[in-house]
This record gives C-alpha cells, sequence and structure tokens, in this order.
C-alpha cells in the first residue's frame, strides 16, 4: 500500500502529541518528517567514448516516496582510488508508476540537487552509493519543500540489466 507525505505527515503529528521521541529540532521546522526506502531501476552513461561522462538513471521509488524517479548525472571526476564523485540531479513523481509518465506540471514531484561519491566494491562489476540528495523544491503536495535525504545499503552492478538498488532515508520539510 502507497503512502502519501500527507499521511506520514498525520502520523508524526498524532506520535508527537503523544511524545514520542520526535527530535525538538524539528518539530521546531514544523512540517519535517523521516522518510525511507529505496531506489530501484537502471543506471548508464549517456555520453560517447572520449567525451566528459554523463549518465542517466530511472526506475521505482520505494517506502515513504514510492512512485517512479528520473535523473541526469554530469560533473564527474574520476580519482585514482577508484571513486567517482559526480552531480546529479533527480525528479521523484509520488505516486505515479512509469518514468515515462513523468508530469510535474500535475503531479506530486521533488527536485533535488545532489553531491554523489560512487565507491568502488571488491566487485570489479560493483560500485556503492553514498550521496547527499538535497531537495530543492517541488510540485503539487511538495511545492516549496526543502530538505535532505542520504544514499547507501547498495549501489550500481554494470553485470546486470536492471542495475540500481540504493537505499534512502533522510527528512523532507514541507511550506503550508
Amino acid at each position: 500500500m502507497k503512502r502519501t507525505l500527507s499521511s506520514v505527515i498525520s502520523v508524526l503529528s498524532f506520535t508527537s502529541l503523544l511524545g514520542l521521541g520526535i527530535d525538538s529540532r524539528v518539530q521546531a521546522q514544523s512540517n519535517c518528517v523521516h522518510v525511507q526506502g529505496r531506489f530501484e531501476g537502471v543506471f548508464g552513461f549517456t555520453n560517447p567514448p572520449g567525451t566528459p561522462s554523463t549518465g542517466a538513471a530511472e526506475g521505482d521509488v520505494t517506502g515513504d516516496l514510492a512512485g517512479t524517479f528520473s535523473a541526469l548525472y554530469d560533473d564527474f571526476v574520476f580519482h585514482s582510488n577508484g571513486a567517482i564523485a559526480l552531480h546529479g540531479e533527480h525528479t521523484l513523481a509520488v505516486g505515479v508508476a512509469d518514468p515515462a509518465e513523468i508530469d510535474c506540471d500535475s503531479q506530486n514531484c521533488l527536485f533535488t540537487d545532489d553531491a554523489i561519491l560512487l565507491l568502488p566494491d571488491p566487485d570489479p562489476n560493483k560500485v556503492r552509493a553514498s550521496s547527499r540528495l538535497y531537495i530543492v523544491g517541488g510540485t503539487g503536495l511538495y511545492e516549496g519543500a526543502t530538505g535532505l535525504l542520504h544514499t547507501g545499503h547498495g549501489g550500481v552492478d554494470f553485470s546486470q540489466e536492471e542495475n540500481l538498488s540504493i537505499g534512502y532515508k533522510g527528512q523532507i520539510c514541507l511550506t503550508l
């Protein structure tokens, strides 16, 4: 069953009335909720060989922000230790089932501006993700949203067709 952010806010508001461990700094910002889930989908490089690296991804979002996502990546920096730093921008369409159907003019979307680090894995076909996805706005229920999602617990497996599986957790703050 998909949960919307409004239902999460209702549950958190109820638990705060009961005094169940909601941090006072979050309460002071009002309308902030903790979220978690996974990104599942496909990542690929989009640049021709010999040109600066760019990439794209799309797929499903599970958990508190269940729906779909699309992303663009650029500014790849390849480090000698095997780590790859890059910039990303994600669009999360909450409640939408297909990335091809994202239309943020009429849907509840979140937008991010990201600092991403892909770390080497013992398996040479894989990289592990460690990222900060800064929420910089949205549409519909998420208009004016801010916050931060951290990614980890997964990465990209280039030996698989459906090669992206990355956990997220963080906080979204809404303006009412």
